[in-house]
C-alpha cells in the first residue's frame, strides 16, 4: 500500500495490518514544521499586498464592517470560532491566519455586554487644585483589599468601604469609556 505523504524521500514501509496508519518520522515532522513556518512568515506581507491594492474607499468599507462586527461580537458574546465562522463568514482556512493576526486575543479580551461600575474621586493635589480620577469597580475593590485592616473583606463589602472612605457613589459613563 502506498501513502500520499511524500516529502521527497523513500516511502517508509507501513506495518502489516496498519493500512490506515500514517508513519510520521522526525524528518517529516520537521519538513511540515518548516512549511508551516514559511507560510506563517509570508502571510503578513501577502495580506498587506492585497490591502495595498484596494482603494481608500474599499479599505474604509472593510475596516468599518470589521469594527462593527467586532463590537457586535463584544456586546453579544461568543467564541472565537463563532466570530470567524458565523459573524465574519469564513471557513476553517481562516482560523490560523486570523489567530496570528490577533483575532483570538481580541475575541477573548473584551466583553461590552457587562456594564462596568465607575467611581469619580476628587482628591487634593500638591498644587492645591482638586484632581479628578475615574476608577472602575474592580480597581476600587482591589485598592481596599490591599489595606491590611480590610484585607479579608469580600468584594461587596470592599466596594461599600471604598464608597464610604472616598465619599463617592457609582457614576454612569458610556460603555466604551475607560
Amino acid at each position: 500500500m502506498t501513502n500520499n505523504l511524500s516529502c521527497g524521500g523513500p516511502e517508509p514501509e507501513i506495518p502489516e495490518g496498519k493500512g490506515n496508519a500514517v508513519l510520521l518520522t522526525s524528518e517529516i515532522m520537521q519538513d511540515v514544521s518548516t512549511v508551516i513556518r514559511r507560510r506563517i512568515d509570508a502571510e503578513p506581507a501577502y495580506y498587506q499586498q492585497i490591502c495595498d491594492a484596494l482603494t481608500s474607499e474599499q479599505r474604509l468599507a472593510v475596516t468599518a464592517w470589521v469594527m462593527k462586527t467586532l463590537c457586535q461580537h463584544a456586546q453579544e458574546g461568543g467564541t472565537y470560532r463563532y466570530l470567524i465562522y458565523e459573524r465574519l463568514g469564513f471557513g476553517p482556512e481562516a482560523y490560523l491566519p486570523l489567530q496570528l493576526a490577533g483575532g483570538l486575543d481580541i475575541s477573548n479580551e473584551f466583553d461590552l455586554s457587562e456594564k462596568v461600575t465607575w467611581y469619580m474621586l476628587v482628591e487634593p493635589a500638591p498644587s492645591g487644585l482638586p484632581v479628578t480620577h475615574i476608577v472602575n469597580k474592580w480597581d476600587a475593590i482591589q485598592h481596599i483589599q490591599r489595606i491590611p485592616e480590610f484585607h479579608d473583606l469580600g468584594d461587596d463589602e470592599a466596594e461599600l468601604q471604598f464608597q464610604t472612605m472616598y465619599m463617592t457613589k457609582p457614576i454612569e459613563l458610556p460603555v466604551h469609556s475607560k
